[in-house]
């Protein structure tokens, strides 16, 4: 009897797990790769949902201190023009500089270069003055518009960047950087403070000189802007001197944690082609981001009940190139504000960078080259469907999070993505079990 009731037993179980396959197979579903384990796979519906976006402008950013400084001019017939200046200010190389008869020779202004935008095939004017005001040491927003002395100190015309060639300087090889002499007047009056207490603290030294204003004049076209890295030892204001047995030295003054520098963009939107209609409530066919405080994208990623009764293994936000403007920036960034503003990451960038991506990728659909830009957003709309994430706004920017900073603060990239536009439409695909 024994035998007969496990043998029952065990063809109702094999009756109970066909049956149960029976109505998995059934459904309409698929085997998704599990993103977070090579060695497993998902079973879920694919579906796509509705995001709607705007283009809005870009502001509210401080500009001090960033990693890098863009200098020049950039113009398209989508964006406008762009010009980026910089303001800055230097310390002492020691304290309490005493020089032995020092004779004057010259004075320089000298950037590193840290990369390029655009073309830069067309030649810009850069003009330098004397800073009217101290450089505080506080936060400097980008409409701040610090006043500059109308005397010019330095020019450089048709100025186009060299990132290869050497220079030579005292017959030694230096790394490619962009130098400008300044009026001797400036050498001669800082020369002048030799052993006297504003050359003895870093501090008396910017009471004395605020700093140079460095502008790209909107006389030239320009296509295109440097970078320049402010916080290397390169970049400095060298002053050349003698001493009376004619033995040629310098006295180089650099930016670092006891000097200041901050970024000015300036956007002339006339005649540009690119529209902001935020009344949209299917949102823009076209999508304008461009940094230097430029534009960013505000996109709704839908009303939190559609998510509501999802069990949700993978969403993935899908945003495609409509129009390169100046080269593909190669990553982009998402972030979302709480209620009061503050800007927050998304908790899948929190979780893991790797997963969250941003990276630009290349794809061939229908014989064209396609680029597009994905997200992994699972673990946001968790937040939101769940309630712990109140507004299912996100933003979109030009470039990456670099430690503190948004790169899209001082990166001038540029680029137009579809929005509502069919060809290149914003895609939200959920990978959901039933």
């Amino acid at each position: 009897m024994m035998r007969q009731h496990r043998s029952f037993v065990h063809l109702f179980l094999w009756s109970v797990i066909i049956s149960i396959w029976g109505m998995v197979s059934s459904c309409n579903e698929q085997n998704i790769p599990d993103p977070n384990n090579s060695n497993s796979s998902l079973h879920g519906t694919i579906d796509t949902f509705t995001v709607t976006g705007h283009t809005v402008f870009d502001t509210g950013y401080v500009v001090n201190a960033l990693l890098q400084s863009p200098l020049g001019v950039l113009n398209d017939n989508v964006f406008g023009k762009t010009y980026a200046n910089i303001y800055t200010n230097f310390e002492l190389p020691f304290a309490d500089v005493n020089l032995t008869n020092p004779i004057f020779d010259s004075i320089v202004l000298c950037l590193a270069y840290n990369g390029t935008i655009g073309l830069n095939t067309q030649p810009i004017n850069i003009q330098i003055n004397k800073l009217a005001n101290k450089l505080e040491q506080k936060t400097y927003f980008n409409q701040a518009n610090l006043v500059s002395n109308a005397t010019v100190i330095g020019n450089l015309n048709n100025f186009i960047p060299n990132r290869t060639d050497s220079v030579i300087v005292n017959g030694i090889k230096e790394a490619p950087q962009m130098r400008i002499r300044l009026s001797d007047a400036l050498g001669l009056d800082i020369l002048s403070q030799n052993g006297q207490s504003a050359l003895s603290t870093s501090t008396n030294f910017q009471n004395f000189f605020n700093g140079l204003y460095i502008q790209a004049l909107n006389n030239t076209t320009g296509n295109g802007m440097s970078y320049f890295a402010m916080f290397h030892p390169r970049t400095r204001l060298a002053l050349y001197y003698h001493s009376n047995n004619g033995f040629a030295n310098v006295l180089e003054f650099p930016i670092s944690i006891n000097a200041n520098f901050v970024n000015q963009y300036i956007h002339d939107r006339s005649g540009a082609s690119m529209t902001i209609n935020t009344n949209n409530p299917q949102g823009d066919d076209l999508l304008y981001l461009q940094g230097c405080e430029g534009t960013r994208v505000k996109l709704n990623l839908g009303n939190p009940a559609s998510f509501k009764n999802l069990i949700i293994a993978k969403a993935e936000l899908i945003l495609t190139v409509d129009q390169n403007i100046q080269g593909l920036p190669s990553k982009l960034f998402l972030d979302y504000e709480d209620s009061v503003g503050n800007r927050l990451n998304l908790y899948d960038y929190a979780y893991n960078q790797n997963i969250f991506n941003g990276n630009v990728s290349s794809n061939l659909i229908d014989g064209k080259l396609v680029y597009m830009y994905k997200f992994d957003l699972t673990k946001h709309l968790h937040g939101l469907k769940d309630g712990n994430i109140k507004k299912s706004d996100i933003y979109l920017y030009a470039g990456d999070l670099v430690v503190s900073n948004y790169s899209s603060k001082y990166k001038a990239e540029r680029i137009v993505l579809g929005g509502n536009k069919p060809q290149s439409k914003i895609r939200l695909k959920i990978t959901y079990l039933k």
